[in-house]
């Protein structure tokens, strides 16, 4: 796989951002178990020093990676400020329209899975989850349920997505007449 970083070879030196872009197709594709220096350099066709010139170590590398995630995820949230305007039931409609986007589960599930493990990545991912459930905790409020039955609602929407994505079969479409069903229930007074 090409990564946005390996178009930039030979023309100037890799920035923080490439390495990371680079480690997230990694972490995609094969896990944090796959993120090795000696990987990373072959896809970027590059020397260990180039990783050694941004990185004190694959620690702190993976640090970075982790903090790269999580602040796309921070900005892709904020998509939902937008959303404010919409009526609410139509605002979960869409919230899980973008909930469905498969192009962007490989990555969600590793990092999923990564957090099992490490910490940092366990704070960050309950962090996002947190701001995600409060904003259709939200709707769910403006509908008229009382905050109780929010949160029981908002949580199992989330549970019901991210379990979704853990299985599926790679490839298979989201039903999404199945997620209307699913939130006619959930909107259900």
């Amino acid at each position: 796989m090409a990564t946005r970083a390996t178009a930039k070879k030979g023309t100037s030196r890799l920035s923080v951002d490439d390495w990371v872009a680079c480690a997230l197709e990694v972490l995609a594709d094969e896990g944090v178990s796959g993120i090795k220096i000696g990987t990373l350099c072959k896809r970027l066709g590059v020397t260990k020093g180039s990783f050694y010139w941004h990185f004190e170590d694959i620690e702190a590398f993976l640090g970075a990676v982790a903090g790269h995630w999580a602040a796309e995820r921070d900005a892709a949230l904020e998509s939902f400020v937008e959303l404010e305007a919409v009526e609410p039931a139509e605002r979960l409609r869409l919230m899980l329209l973008r909930f469905a986007d498969r192009s962007q589960w490989p990555l969600e599930r590793a990092v999923r899975e990564w957090a099992r493990t490490n910490p940092f990545v366990q704070e960050r991912v309950a962090r996002t989850d947190l701001v995600m459930a409060g904003k259709v905790k939200d709707a769910f409020e403006e509908i008229g349920f009382s905050e109780d039955d929010a949160i029981l609602r908002s949580q199992m929407m989330f549970c019901t997505g991210v379990g979704l994505m853990f299985t599926l079969p790679e490839g298979a479409d989201v039903d999404l007449a199945l997620g209307e069903q699913m939130l006619a229930v959930l909107t259900r007074t």
